[in-house]
């Protein structure tokens, strides 16, 4: 199954032409939407350049409204993460000035790699507890499920 970039559907690989050059070896659009485009291009004298430009007008409207709208949802993210990301700045500051020393072992299972800091609370930003990847994205789950289920209790 691939998605075509044009018309946005997912359609079975045999319904799109092959091409050598595309890194997975097919088209990015469709045979049905190739075929529209050929034709589009063709009742405009075949002048390529001409219909892409028409369709650039057209479609500038659209994409500025998409662009505002991924900027509106990146804005509310980084709202809603703003005390984790607050925190997280002034450990690595602390931790960057020698006041709070980067433990190199995790407390849970005392593995050695890839050491992260974990608040348990973001209010209080140099309290963390020092876990592997595994570990603190373990924690994390079990954090946000247990929010989840407490939101939907009534």
């Amino acid at each position: 199954m691939r998605k075509c970039s044009r018309c946005k559907k997912e359609k079975n690989i045999q319904e799109f032409h092959k091409n050598k050059r595309q890194p997975q070896g097919y088209e990015y659009y469709c045979k049905e939407c190739s075929r529209i485009f050929k034709l589009n291009v063709l009742s405009n004298g075949g002048n390529k350049k001409k219909y892409l430009e028409l369709m650039r007008k057209a479609n500038k409207k659209s994409y500025w409204k998409d662009i505002e709208e991924s900027r509106r949802k990146k804005r509310n993210f980084y709202r809603k993460r703003e005390m984790e990301y607050k925190a997280n700045a002034l450990l690595n500051v602390y931790i960057k000035r020698g006041k709070v020393i980067k433990k190199d072992i995790c407390e849970d299972c005392y593995n050695k790699k890839a050491i992260d800091g974990h608040h348990e609370d973001y209010k209080k930003p140099l309290e963390v507890i020092w876990l592997c990847e595994k570990c603190h994205g373990r924690r994390h789950r079990k954090i946000y499920s247990n929010l989840s289920l407490n939101n939907n209790t009534p």
